[in-house]
């Protein structure tokens, strides 16, 4: 079976895709990197809707920070990152975890950062000095591999490969059974969470198709548990 590399978002403002994009390179051997501006959000789709459908898509998440904006704080003005990237780290650290969101920045810059991070893994880097980007970012390139490699997969994917191997139910033993069962229940409760907080922006048959792909996954494990103690009986 082909190695499953762990998915990662990369957010950043237009300034910063240049930073996106050499990651994307750095990173292509080990882990799965999609950027915001590769076809993320769909046509049809607002932006808030689909960052909220695409947090089940990915295993991590890396937002870029560059100092884009002025911001005041107490009679101070200082250099800070956009909006939107701040409103995607706090969405991926809700929907991920925050040791699944990475924070990269040049560390050289005078950036105004929120003060809420604690769990939060920053890869910081600093310019080099021929210029070249991905010297620069090699570090950073390293720690966010190692991490990945840590920690591992989400349930989705681990749900995915249990979801695949049911589909030979007759070969399947009981403890996979009840394996696959609990991550089904435990991704039900995920789903109702986020449906709470952003139902009005999810369009209804996409929440019922996954409800009922779970039930149905479910059900054929039932109906095979409820088979064998009949034929046991």
């Amino acid at each position: 079976m082909a190695r499953i590399r762990p998915s990662i978002f990369v957010g950043s403002s237009v300034e910063g895709l240049r930073i996106a994009r050499t990651l994307q390179v750095l990173l292509d051997s080990t882990c799965e990197v999609t950027i915001w501006s590769q076809g993320v959000f769909g046509l049809s789709q607002g932006t808030l809707e689909s960052l909220v459908l695409m947090l089940d898509q990915f295993d991590f998440s890396v937002l870029v920070l560059t100092p884009d904006d002025l911001v005041a704080s107490r009679d101070y003005v200082s250099p800070a990152p956009r909006d939107n990237v701040l409103f995607e780290l706090g969405l991926f650290m809700g929907g991920l975890g925050r040791n699944r969101t990475f924070i990269v920045y040049d560390r050289t810059a005078a950036i105004k950062l929120p003060s809420d991070l604690a769990g939060v893994k920053a890869a910081t880097f600093e310019p080099h000095s021929s210029g070249n980007l991905q010297s620069a970012l090699g570090a950073v390139a390293t720690q966010i591999e190692e991490q990945t490699e840590r920690i591992g997969l989400r349930d989705k994917e681990r749900l995915k490969l249990l979801s695949e191997a049911a589909k030979g139910l007759d070969n399947t033993t009981s403890q996979m059974q009840s394996l696959i069962k609990l991550l089904a229940r435990s991704r039900k409760v995920e789903l109702d969470i986020i449906h709470a907080q952003f139902g009005v922006f999810i369009a209804p048959e996409k929440l019922q198709q996954i409800h009922q792909d779970l039930k149905d996954l479910e059900s054929s494990l039932e109906t095979k548990e409820r088979m064998e103690a009949e034929s046991d009986a």
